[in-house]
């Protein structure tokens, strides 16, 4: 059964979260159902593959019956929950987990995004922000030849980076990021919206890279929101906490 954090918070709305599935893909296979309990949706991209999923009651609908038949249509994808974080949080807690988080690029703001969450402090335990060459040497004990070889935005780096984070913190999952945010400092073959992304659950270790566009030339904000959006993503991935981290279809 569902927490009863995350159950809606009234009748007539609620947050849905829906990975690994395109928007067009996730309006096709809601709206009939919508139809059915009576109940509206209007679907945004948070980043690819993430969609949020807003439902409204019409006079007659039933939001529950929505969700429970949503979660049959989509299982091990959909997450109801309205706070994303608030979700992980929950679910480490639950689950006795630890994290800690090491930035480069988005400069603490993860970190920032889960200290801002009550109880937090029971899953989150260290967030280091490397953001020059010299700190992930110091700090993280980056080799030298690694940042040299391979430069601080590459996938040997940012594997460092988490393998190193995991023994400093002990924590049961360990997430490092380093890439490009702009407006300055991308080329031709590393270019702005250009990231790492490491994560480390006991002795699993995946590296993930991605190549965020921006919104507009020059958008570091822009960009460090949407890179922030891939680590939750991951964080909350079945990959990453346990198999059962999304709901259950039950």
């Amino acid at each position: 059964t569902m927490p009863d954090i995350l159950l809606p918070v009234n009748n007539s709305k609620a947050t849905l979260h829906i990975f690994n599935e395109e928007k067009d893909t996730v309006i096709t296979s809601l709206s009939s159902i919508a139809q059915t309990y009576e109940v509206s949706i209007d679907v945004v991209t948070l980043i690819n593959q993430w969609q949020r999923v807003d439902v409204r009651s019409k006079k007659y609908g039933n939001i529950s019956q929505f969700i429970s038949a949503a979660k049959k249509l989509m299982p091990k994808k959909l997450i109801a929950a309205s706070n994303i974080i608030d979700y992980i949080i929950d679910v480490l807690s639950r689950e006795n987990k630890t994290v800690s988080f090491a930035e480069s690029c988005t400069g603490g703001l993860l970190s920032s995004s889960i200290t801002s969450i009550s109880g937090s402090s029971k899953v989150f335990t260290i967030g280091l922000v490397t953001y020059s060459n010299q700190s992930k040497i110091s700090i993280l004990k980056v080799p030298k030849n690694i940042i040299r070889k391979h430069g601080s935005v590459s996938y040997e780096t940012c594997l460092a980076m988490v393998k190193n984070l995991s023994k400093i913190s002990k924590t049961n999952l360990s997430l490092s990021i380093t890439g490009i945010a702009g407006p300055k400092g991308g080329t031709k073959k590393k270019p702005i919206g250009l990231v790492f992304i490491g994560i480390k659950k006991d002795n699993k270790t995946l590296i993930e890279k991605y190549n965020i566009m921006p919104v507009r030339i020059g958008d570091e904000n822009r960009i460090n929101e949407d890179i922030r959006e891939f680590q939750i993503n991951n964080l909350q991935s079945e990959h990453s906490i346990s198999e059962n981290l999304l709901l259950d279809a039950a």
